[in-house]
């Protein structure tokens, strides 16, 4: 008995398809065999007039009955490549079915469609089983959105990770946003929806709509957007670029660089102080700013001429408010739109590296903001954070807190941190809240959190998270290394994770810079009381691979400028900084500044001003942006000096291997005098295998003109830099004449020298010891 047409149909599953709530559309929507010689195919095609089926094989046409008012239409089609025996024929996938083309007809307008409901899946086997077990290295060529072209029909395929989901539609400016236009298939062994949209093409907004697990219609940002439109809006954008890169030489040599033994002075600083003049947009009212072409060329030439070796960027990532740092991220796999598309920040990076400058960027896998149209219960379950508010809400922050045992959300974090290095070339990657990550107590009270399986307190999944990612980077990108940035106390950051360890490159100290900002702030007459602040350091320096950061927070807002922290007169506060500058180079560890502090900038920056001050468009800028804004013409020398001198200084830190190749060993530092507490000076030696330099700095705004300090070995000792010297606003105190070692013990050493010493002032001097070639 022939199969009828009525006989195919499933009223149930129609209606569930008007309203959005059909689970799975491949039900009801594409062909389907009806019988040993006919396939029945189902469309829905709410906005047509009239649907003809074009069959390929025989090249006849067929008119498809519309069986509902909401625009369902199917048709019974008499085929003759079907297997002969039922059991093949119902093993047959949509995809083995005979071909065939959707003829639609609107008004007076007909079109030839693909039906998206006959192709077989995009994402195959072995991407399930990868993305399953945690382990997909491109999630993006799975999941998101991209340009494909299917049986010569050029369209969209949209993929998103849903699992608990009744229903999930593609919605945008191209279906009117019409919930059931475009509805997902479900992938049941992988959680994810996904389907292809022939016509469609890059710049194409939209959205996920998701009948979630409890029945709430929700509309959500895609995960894996590439590129995101203008806040406050939040659809995602297909994207793709053909951008030609330009710094292949950069990246040949990458992989040679060693964070640990190669020299690093970073400049720090936020994209969002690049506001234009007029900074509020007419078209969104909100904050407008230079795009990251327009940023790049004139930062790289300023970062060049001042001696950088890298440049740290922040907000990079797609962030929702303005005036933040850009930690809560939206877009895990999207540059922000605010200073342009993805495209334009790979410009940005090219530049730097053109300019032989690295790029280091803020990237925040421990917490995403509760917005409703991102991450948080995004199925309507708590699928990338913990359900239980003791495990997956900040305790400061309000923020949820990633549950990182699930291995689909560790993937995706790996993977948005891969990307970002692989597409757009990053070199480094900071990685800040380590806290929560490392501490199931963190800001947490006694019965307020969960122990881990052990009953102890630390986070066993996010630690197992920071390895993995560790690992991952240093082992597929080599010469890319990984900042923690975080006061927690955790043992083994940065050994490595063969010995134990987390396995990060490096971690900021945070417990120096305390005692030195603090050092700082006190007045010269009272500093020998804390002397000890500023030899503390050294008791815990070998227990990691340190970076000295002074960063946006210790520098901006209500805290203040470090022009502003330095104690005493105008004068003295200048030689203050330089003094501050050049010691945080001598210290072991690497050195990053925010910007400003390189000018003694006196006015704080707060969040959505401009950093930079607008100008004529001079020195070659595009912008007019420079790294100055003083509005009093009488202050500009002294600033300008200041720039000039941390210019000197940065170059002179990279040309002396002795202030940074060992700053890991113990071989690589040693005091010479540390308990001058009287007069608040400190002597001590940087070395390497093929340098030896004498350091001694005098942190009171008295000059000393016969000092004798011990020297490491009977030799000739020469002056090389002297931070109060004339040039840089100082006074010209200093040691001029060649230096040789007298066997006078001092500071517990058979031989010393007498050197003056300058106001609030580091003096260098080269080590040669007696008797020793010269080069």
């Amino acid at each position: 008995m022939a199969v009828k047409l009525d006989d195919m149909i499933l009223w149930p599953e129609i209606e569930a398809l008007e309203y959005a709530e059909c689970s799975d559309p491949s039900v009801v929507l594409g062909p389907k065999v009806a019988d040993a010689t006919h396939i029945f195919v189902g469309a829905y095609l709410p906005d047509a007039d009239e649907v003809k089926l074009h069959l390929i094989e025989n090249g006849r046409n067929y008119t498809m009955k519309k069986m509902d008012k909401s625009g369902y239409y199917a048709v019974m089609v008499p085929v003759k490549s079907l297997p002969k025996t039922k059991v093949k024929r119902e093993q047959l996938l949509p995809s083995e079915l005979p071909d065939y083309r959707f003829l639609i007809t609107t008004g007076k307008k007909t079109i030839e469609a693909l039906d998206p409901y006959r192709l077989e899946s995009q994402i195959d086997a072995l991407d399930i089983n990868q993305f399953v077990n945690g382990i997909h290295e491109d999630l993006t060529s799975i999941l998101g959105s991209r340009e494909l072209t299917i049986d010569g029909v050029p369209g969209v395929e949209f993929a998103v990770w849903a699992p608990n989901a009744r229903a999930v539609s593609v919605v945008g400016p191209f279906n009117d946003w019409k919930v059931d236009a475009n509805p997902m298939r479900l992938i049941e062994d992988a959680g994810i929806y996904e389907l292809f949209i022939p016509g469609l093409k890059n710049g194409e907004k939209y959205q996920y709509r998701i009948l979630n697990s409890v029945g709430k219609e929700v509309y959500k940002t895609d995960p894996y957007g590439r590129y995101f439109d203008i806040r406050p809006e939040f659809s995602a954008i297909v994207y793709d670029d053909d951008y030609k890169w330009g710094d292949k030489a950069w990246m040949d040599g990458r992989a040679k660089y060693f964070a640990r033994d190669d020299a690093m002075v970073v400049y720090s600083l936020s994209l969002e102080g690049f506001v234009k003049p007029e900074p509020l947009s007419k078209k969104t009212m909100q904050l407008d700013f230079h795009s990251y072409r327009e940023i790049a060329d004139d930062v790289a030439a300023y970062c060049k001429e001042m001696a950088y070796t890298h440049v740290e960027l922040l907000p990079i990532l797609e962030y929702p408010i303005d005036n933040s740092l850009g930690y809560q991220t939206t877009g895990y796999y999207a540059p922000t739109s605010r200073f342009g598309e993805p495209a334009d920040f790979k410009y940005m990076v090219d530049t730097f590296h053109k300019a032989g400058i690295g790029v280091i960027v803020n990237w925040t896998p421990a917490y995403f903001p509760q917005d409703s149209q991102g991450l948080s219960e995004f199925d309507g379950t708590c699928l990338y954070e913990h359900l239980d508010p003791r495990q997956g809400i900040h305790p400061f922050l309000g923020t949820k807190l990633y549950n990182y045992a699930r291995s689909e959300v560790s993937n995706f974090l790996i993977g948005s941190a891969m990307y970002l290095i692989k597409e757009f070339h990053v070199d480094g990657l900071q990685i800040n809240d380590l806290g929560p990550m490392l501490y199931c107590d963190y800001g947490r009270g006694d019965g307020e959190w969960v122990p881990n399986m052990y009953g102890g307190n630390e986070n066993l999944e996010g630690k197992d998270f920071l390895i993995k990612l560790n690992d991952t980077i240093h082992t597929e990108m080599k010469g890319v290394f990984t900042i923690g940035h975080d006061s927690v106390l955790y043992p083994g950051l940065t050994d490595d994770t063969d010995d134990g360890g987390v396995g990060f490159d490096l971690m900021w100290n945070e417990g120096w810079k305390f005692d030195f900002l603090d050092y700082m702030r006190t007045d010269p007459l009272f500093r020998k009381g804390k002397h000890n602040t500023l030899t503390l350091s050294m008791a815990y320096q070998y227990s990691a691979e340190f970076l000295l950061g002074i960063g946006y927070d210790d520098v901006t807002g209500d805290d203040g400028t470090m022009f502003n922290k330095m104690a005493g007169m105008r004068h003295q506060k200048f030689a203050s900084i330089r003094l501050v500058t050049a010691y945080q180079m001598a210290h072991p560890g690497k050195v990053l500044n925010f910007a400003g502090t390189e000018t003694g900038e006196i006015d704080p920056w707060y969040l959505g001003a401009p950093l930079y001050r607008h100008r004529e468009k001079t020195y070659g800028q595009k912008t007019g942006i420079l790294p100055m804004g003083w509005k009093v013409t009488d202050e500009r020398e002294e600033h300008k000096k200041l720039g000039e001198f941390v210019s000197i200084a940065n170059s002179f830190y990279r040309s002396h291997p002795a202030l940074f190749a060992d700053d890991d060993k113990p071989s690589g530092f040693e005091w010479i005098d540390a308990l001058d507490a009287d007069r608040s000076t400190l002597t001590f030696v940087r070395k390497c295998k093929d340098e030896t330099l004498l350091i001694v700095c005098n942190f009171t705004p008295v000059p000393y003109d016969k000092v004798r300090v011990g020297v490491p070995f009977a030799g000739k000792y020469k002056e090389i830099f002297n931070t109060d010297a004339e040039e840089y606003g100082g006074f010209g105190f200093g040691n001029p004449r060649l230096k040789t070692s007298k066997k006078v013990k001092c500071c517990g050493r058979a031989n010393s020298i007498e050197i003056r010493l300058a106001p609030m002032a580091m003096h260098v001097f080269s080590c040669e010891k007696t008797g020793a070639k010269t080069k």
